[in-house]
């Protein structure tokens, strides 16, 4: 892990704004910089030694993330297998349909209002497409819960009634809610996975470290020397791909 950090340090890097992550985001992010790095066939001290450590902390962040699922699978053992399946099946169904069916708005004529309106909506609850419907069934469950929360508070479902969807939301919100309840998901409050608080701690010590690694990358241009710049662009393209997608 990388070493403790003066309290001068942790309040300059408080000064950078990173995304919020969940585990398998900062993963995704992590590797994304990490390649980036790789195949810079010499990187300036400073930033050898950041993108080192950014690399410790994402190992250990990946050990604790496959702990806490390999306890979540143990635990869904003893549950109702044939419940889950069926219900990741409707739940999938759900999200399909309404992808399927805002994508159909988007093949309309343009200037045709709810062309751009779909194509807006598709862009806010499917940023990646339907791929996180592919994932166990506890990342899942957490990436639709995302979704569903983003429908309800960001007006995104009335959008949704007002092209003639309501069916399709209500629909999904149960088929979402029997999900979690075959899962077990939400846990009530105070109560985590196994593993769940070694997940959160390697997840800040993470964020911490990529603060670090953002800064000192950023004080690596230098005025009158554009290759740095070049260099700094190249380094935090994946973290500034990052916030656009998820900027909204």
């Amino acid at each position: 892990m990388a070493a403790e950090k003066p309290s001068s340090v942790s309040n300059v890097a408080d000064l950078i704004q990173l995304p919020r992550f969940d585990a398998a985001g900062a993963v995704e992010l992590g590797e994304a910089l990490l390649a980036v790095a790789g195949e810079v066939p010499e990187l300036p001290g400073s930033l050898k030694r950041a993108k080192d450590a950014l690399e410790e902390d994402l190992a250990a962040l990946r050990g604790a993330a496959a702990a806490r699922l390999a306890a979540a699978v143990s635990a869904a053992a003893a549950t109702d297998q044939a419940a889950i399946a069926a219900a990741d099946r409707a739940l999938d169904a759900c999200w399909t349909a309404l992808h399927d069916w805002l994508s159909a708005f988007t093949k309309l004529p343009e200037g045709i209002a709810e062309k751009a309106e779909a194509g807006a909506l598709l862009g806010a609850i499917f940023p990646d497409g339907l791929s996180f419907i592919l994932l166990p069934h506890e990342s899942e469950w957490e990436q639709s819960d995302h979704r569903i929360l983003r429908i309800a508070g960001d007006q995104l479902g009335d959008r949704i009634h007002r092209l003639g969807g309501g069916v399709l939301v209500e629909t999904l919100a149960a088929a979402h809610a029997a999900y979690g309840k075959a899962l077990g998901l939400p846990r009530p409050p105070g109560e985590k996975a196994d593993g769940a608080t070694g997940v959160a701690k390697a997840l800040d010590t993470f964020v911490a470290t990529l603060r670090v690694y953002t800064i000192k990358v950023t004080a690596h241009v230098e005025i009158g020397e554009p290759q740095t710049a070049v260099l700094a662009s190249a380094l935090l393209e994946p973290l500034l791909h990052y916030q656009a997608r998820y900027s909204r």
